[in-house]
């Protein structure tokens, strides 16, 4: 009996162990390999006025485009002892403030988006906004500032070919996962009665795991849609 039960309890490790495998592929994995932003259409391109350096980093200060000048007024991308931030240079008057940042690589290409809300605490000055270490330049998009400026247009959005692919792989992991879960437990079910299993009619399994794929693939893939940015100084 003890060893039936050791046993029992090895499966059930094992199960735990490949759900972990599983939850880390399609949350972690899969999104970092299949996502990809997509670019915009046209580049949106801010002047360089200023550089300084300080002894543990340097700074670049840029201007945005004119017509949120009167909001934000620059904004510094900060080097700091190998990390990389952005600080915005507000109008006084201003007081809650929501932006995007885009955020490009030293080859052009789009790493992220990071949209910012934040009530101003300190008067003409936002928080320091952490940046991807590989960050080379970016754009800032202002979304709102106070009740004088209000933009709800999505410049940026995942490549649906991307999400497609996202959606896709989900699925199948799902169905490898059911199939790994399903032979587990005949295996423990196996140690207890004989000749009886889950799922005997396989075609019926495969149809229920097919199903059971989409949806998680549909769902991974939702999620990510409506998660196109990630927030910060919430």
């Amino acid at each position: 009996m003890i060893e039936i039960i050791m046993t029992t309890a090895g499966y059930a490790l094992i199960a735990l162990f490949s759900i972990a495998i599983y939850y880390g592929i399609v949350s972690r994995i899969l999104p970092e390999i299949c996502v990809r932003w997509k670019k915009p259409k046209v580049k949106l391109g801010d002047r360089g006025i200023r550089k300084y350096r300080f002894p543990e980093g340097r700074g670049v200060v840029y201007e945005p485009e004119l017509k949120i000048r009167k909001y934000i007024k620059q904004y510094t991308l900060l080097s700091y002892d190998g990390d990389k931030f952005l600080k915005c240079m507000l109008e006084p008057k201003v007081r809650f403030i929501r932006y995007d940042v885009i955020v490009y690589g030293p080859a052009d290409e789009l790493l992220d988006v990071i949209t910012v809300t934040e009530r101003i605490s300190v008067e003409g000055y936002t928080k320091a906004v952490p940046l991807p270490a590989d960050t080379s330049y970016v754009n800032i998009v202002l979304r709102v500032a106070d009740d004088m400026y209000s933009n709800s247009k999505r410049v940026i959005r995942y490549s649906s070919v991307s999400v497609t692919l996202l959606a896709f792989f989900t699925a199948v992991s799902t169905v490898i996962e059911t199939y790994v879960i399903r032979l587990i437990v005949n295996k423990i079910i196996g140690l207890f009665s004989s000749g009886w299993s889950v799922y005997i009619n396989d075609l019926r399994f495969l149809i229920h795991s097919l199903v059971l794929g989409a949806i998680c693939g549909v769902l991974i893939a939702l999620s990510y849609v409506r998660r196109t940015s990630k927030v910060v100084n919430k």
